[in-house]
């Protein structure tokens, strides 16, 4: 067993691809996408039409146009079906991924297999978030562990944690700790 190297089960996995993927998900989330060309991922939120938070996700950018969206395993068909209903006529593939999550306290902990390791974005030195093909994912450290370091470093996550909260009560506004929205907001804060 991998010391300080958690599989996630409580997270999920959406592929969303098609020329208009971008487009769509800076119209859906509360954070700036474009940062995931620098920074490979980052946290952001989707909210309800009142303005509360319905979904906390992480965005990461695939080598070709698409983007995988990790969410909360317990509101992944609700996040699908939110976005199915926002993509209107633009032209983005939705699928679920088999594929999981692996998150490591130490950079040296990054899987050589993996489809992609990225710094958590949350906050920095936090850990390594790594996606990780199922079928070649070893079993690591159960996931208390990173339940436990969550909490050390006071970082919610999930729908459980963060449902039904407005933004700057999750501290998802500040730009020195946790910092989810983009200053300006993208087009879909302006919108609403």
């Amino acid at each position: 067993m991998l010391k300080n190297v958690f599989r996630l089960n409580s997270r999920r996995l959406l592929r969303l691809s098609g020329p208009d993927t971008e487009n769509f998900l800076q119209g859906l989330v509360s954070k700036d996408i474009r940062q995931c060309q620098v920074n490979g991922a980052v946290y952001s939120f989707l909210f309800s039409p009142k303005g509360r938070i319905q979904h906390d996700v992480f965005l990461y950018k695939e080598p070709s146009s698409s983007f995988l969206v990790e969410c909360d395993a317990d509101s992944i068909a609700k996040l699908k079906k939110t976005m199915l209903f926002y993509r209107l006529r633009k032209k983005v593939q939705i699928d679920d991924v088999d594929d999981v999550v692996q998150f490591s306290t130490e950079s040296e902990c990054r899987p050589a297999h993996a489809v992609m390791s990225v710094e958590d974005p949350r906050v920095p030195g936090f850990g390594i978030r790594s996606v990780v093909p199922v079928e070649v994912e070893k079993m690591p450290s159960p996931e208390d562990g990173y339940l436990k370091r969550r909490l050390e470093w006071g970082i919610v996550e999930g729908v459980t944690e963060c449902g039904d909260q407005l933004p700057f009560q999750m501290n998802g506004a500040d730009r020195t700790h946790l910092p989810h929205w983009s200053y300006p907001p993208p087009s879909y804060a302006i919108q609403r």
